[in-house]
C-alpha cells in the first residue's frame, strides 16, 4: 500500500500502467526484492542474487502482486503540516 502518488502536477496517470511498463526502479526494485526474499523466506538469499534487479526481473516481480495508493489525491514526497487533517496534530500531543 502507498501512501500517495508522488505528482505535484496532478496526475492523468495509471499506477497499473506505470508498474506494467517498469515503473520507477529507485523504489519497485526495493518492492521486488521483498516480493522475491517472502517468497523465498525458506532459503538464506546472498544480498549479491537481490543486488542488480533488471526492468524484466522487477516487472516480472510486480505483476504478481497488488498495489494501491490509500490516499487518492496525488502530492510530493513531503508533507506539509498544514494540509487538512494534520492541523490537529499538535494539539493531540505531538508538537
Amino acid at each position: 500500500m502507498l501512501k500517495e502518488v508522488n505528482d505535484p502536477d496532478g496526475g492523468g496517470w495509471d499506477l497499473r500502467e506505470f508498474i506494467a511498463d517498469g515503473a520507477r526502479s529507485q523504489t519497485w526494485n526495493n518492492v521486488a526484492r521483498w516480493v522475491d526474499g517472502i517468497r523465498n523466506i525458506e532459503r538464506d538469499i546472498p544480498w549479491k542474487e537481490f543486488d542488480d534487479i533488471n526492468e524484466e526481473d522487477r516487472q516480472s516481480s510486480l505483476k504478481s502482486i497488488c498495489a494501491m495508493n490509500l490516499k487518492k489525491s496525488p502530492g510530493t514526497h513531503t508533507v506539509s503540516i498544514h494540509q487538512d487533517g494534520v492541523d490537529g496534530i499538535s494539539s493531540a500531543g505531538m508538537g
